[in-house]
C-alpha cells in the first residue's frame, strides 16, 4: 500500500519539520510546538522575497541553487503549488537547524542534495531522531481535490487528470525518496500514520514528544 511521509529531524538546536503536503503537517506543527513551548513556522526558500539570497531561479549563475523544478521533475507539479519545494542552500538549512525556539514544517522534497544536507546536518547533533508520518497516497490527492473546492481563488476549476497524474507522481516520488533513507537509518525512525492521529491525535503527539526527548510545556488542545 502507497503511503505518504513525513519526517521530524530533531537536533540539540532545533526542530526541523519535513513534510510531505497535505498530510496535516500544518495542524501536527502547531499543536506539537504548543505542547513543547515552541513556536511553529514555515519558511518559503523558493521565494525571492524570502530567499536570503540562498536560492534563485533556474538559469542563475551565481553560486546560489535552482528553486524551480524543470517541466520533467517528478516534483514539478508539487512545486507549482508550494513555495518551499525547490533546491535548498545548506546556509538556509542551517538556519533552521540552529533556531532554538521553532519548529520549522517544510515541504522539502527528498532531492540529492536535500537529502545530502539533512544528512549531514543530523550527523553534526548528538541523538538525532526522526518521527516519519505515513498517509494513504489516494486520501491525499482526495484532499488536493477538497482543498480546491474550497478555495475560493481556484473554486471555478478543479485540477484536471494531468494535474492529478502530476500530483500523483510527485507524492510517489517524495514518498520514494524519503522511504530510501527510512530504510538506510531504521534506527533513527519512529513511524506513525495519519489514520492513527485522526483516532488518536493527542496520544500519539505525546509520543512523538516523548520519542524526541522534549518535555511538553503545555497540555494538548484540538
Amino acid at each position: 500500500m502507497h503511503q505518504l511521509y513525513l519526517l521530524f529531524l530533531r537536533t540539540s538546536h532545533a526542530l526541523l519539520l519535513i513534510a510531505q503536503p497535505q498530510s496535516s503537517s500544518t495542524a501536527t506543527a502547531s499543536q506539537l510546538g504548543m505542547m513543547l513551548g515552541i513556536r511553529s513556522r514555515q519558511a518559503y526558500p523558493c521565494k525571492p522575497e524570502d530567499s536570503l539570497h540562498v536560492c534563485t531561479p533556474a538559469g542563475a549563475t551565481n553560486h546560489s541553487l535552482p528553486c524551480e523544478y524543470p517541466n520533467l521533475s517528478p516534483f514539478h507539479q508539487m512545486a507549482t503549488a508550494h513555495s518551499d519545494v525547490c533546491e535548498v542552500h545548506p546556509t538556509m538549512l542551517e538556519t533552521w537547524v540552529r533556531d532554538r525556539s521553532t519548529l520549522y514544517k517544510q515541504h522539502l522534497t527528498p532531492s540529492p542534495q536535500n537529502v545530502g544536507w539533512v544528512l549531514a546536518a543530523a550527523r553534526k547533533m548528538p541523538q538525532t531522531k526522526v518521527l516519519l508520518l505515513t498517509r494513504n497516497v489516494s486520501s491525499t490527492l482526495h484532499a488536493i481535490c477538497e482543498r480546491a473546492l474550497h478555495d475560493q481563488k481556484r473554486a471555478s476549476r478543479l485540477p484536471t487528470a494531468l494535474e492529478m497524474e502530476g500530483h500523483a507522481h510527485a507524492i510517489q516520488a517524495w514518498q520514494w525518496g524519503w522511504q530510501s533513507q527510512r530504510i538506510r537509518a531504521a534506527d533513527t525512525i519512529w513511524q506513525f500514520t495519519y489514520e492513527t492521529m485522526e483516532r488518536q491525535r493527542e496520544r500519539t503527539l505525546r509520543s512523538a514528544a516523548s520519542v524526541l526527548n522534549l518535555p511538553l510545556k503545555h497540555g494538548f488542545v484540538d
